[in-house]
Order: C-alpha cells, then structure tokens, then sequence
C-alpha cells in the first residue's frame, strides 16, 4: 500500500509518496513541473527521507494538507468523550 503526503502553497500541489516493493522502498515525489524517485533499503533511510523532505517543503512555505490513505480505523474509542477539549487544566 502507499502512502502519499499532499502539501499545498499558493494553489500549487507537491506529492510524495511512499511506495514499499519487493526491492525496496521507493519514495517518489512529483508536482506539476517535476518527477523523482529514490531507492531505500531499510525503514530507518525512508522514514528519515519522508521527514527531510517535508521538512524542505515547509521551509519553502508549503503546508501539509493530506495524507491518504488515512490509516485509523473505526470510530471514537472513549467512553465517555471529553466535555471539554481542553486537555491542560488551570488552577487546583
């Protein structure tokens, strides 16, 4: 299965995308003027190539808008969901 991270700046949209293989990971990424791919052969090197990378983007200015396909399942898990949303509490 893939996984794709979608950043956005001013209107444009960048991808990157994870894809695992029987070879390694390829991390692919494109937007509307480029294409790119690269081999990793472990989790720890495509991890931390996710990460640079959308480090890189939002340094530019780019916003991480999705991720797809999102990867939680089933609904809300509490009980009792929060009355207040507000986890840090003031005061006694």
């Amino acid at each position: 299965m893939a996984i794709t991270w979608i950043f956005e700046n001013e209107g444009e949209r960048s991808y990157v995308q994870r894809q695992d293989g029987p070879n390694g990971i390829t991390v692919v990424t494109w937007n509307s003027l480029d294409q790119d791919a690269t081999i990793v052969h472990t989790e720890l090197e495509a991890v931390q190539l996710v990460q640079a990378l959308g480090q890189e983007l939002e340094s530019r200015g780019w916003a991480l808008v999705e991720c797809c396909p999102e990867r939680r399942q089933g609904g809300e898990r509490r009980i009792d969901p929060r009355s207040n949303p507000e986890r840090r509490r003031y005061g006694p």
